[in-house]
């Protein structure tokens, strides 16, 4: 993924009804953040879609992020690409009705301006190569939920599947698979994750 130039921020949004378009979704985040480009993609698996986002500076980006909160209950994930995660420090007042919103299919007013954005200055990511997605997560938690664990990958981009498997050999620690929508994805939460205690 490339932009024009350096002063363009991505956030990728995942877990999107297919019914959202690029207009309902640059009106809903065009309250409080003025959208640079946005790209739906379909998601390899499932009925859902996900968004490259583009802003032009640092205070969209964390006003952005501040949604995360909000949305994870309607398993819509909200992450940074670039750097590491983030943390909001509180949802916003108002999620029940960022969520509706969201959840909804919208048709976008007339005349909203937003289009679909064919230019050379954004370009799609593309998963056809055969670099590695996958990882393989030892000495879990017995009392590890299967949100709990999928939340824990969330941050490092889209979590395409995850799965918790049994014990393993009796030792009281369970082991699981992960699967992200991208190598580099993959590549950096390994990095991240690598040594770290899941309490």
């Amino acid at each position: 993924m490339q932009a024009a130039t350096s002063d363009l921020h991505e956030v990728r949004i995942y877990g999107l009804s297919k019914s959202i378009t690029t207009e309902a979704l640059g009106e809903f985040l065009g309250k409080g953040v003025r959208v640079t480009g946005i790209l739906l993609h379909p998601q390899t698996k499932g009925t859902f879609q996900w968004a490259q986002v583009w802003v032009a500076s640092e205070a969209e980006i964390i006003s952005i992020l501040d949604l995360r909160d909000a949305l994870a209950v309607n398993g819509i994930t909200i992450s940074r690409v670039g750097t590491g995660p983030m943390t909001s420090p509180t949802p916003p007042s108002n999620s029940w009705d960022i969520v509706s919103q969201l959840s909804r299919p919208r048709v976008a007013p007339p005349g909203f301006g937003l289009a679909p954005i064919h230019s050379p200055l954004f370009s799609r990511c593309d998963n056809v190569n055969n670099q590695p997605r996958n990882l393989y997560v030892l000495n879990l938690p017995l009392d590890l939920t299967q949100v709990e664990f999928k939340a824990l990958f969330t941050a490092f981009g889209m979590v395409e599947h995850s799965i918790l498997l049994s014990q393993l050999d009796g030792i009281g620690r369970r082991r699981g698979f992960v699967l992200m929508s991208t190598h580099h994805e993959a590549m950096e939460a390994m990095h991240q994750m690598n040594g770290k205690w899941i309490e």
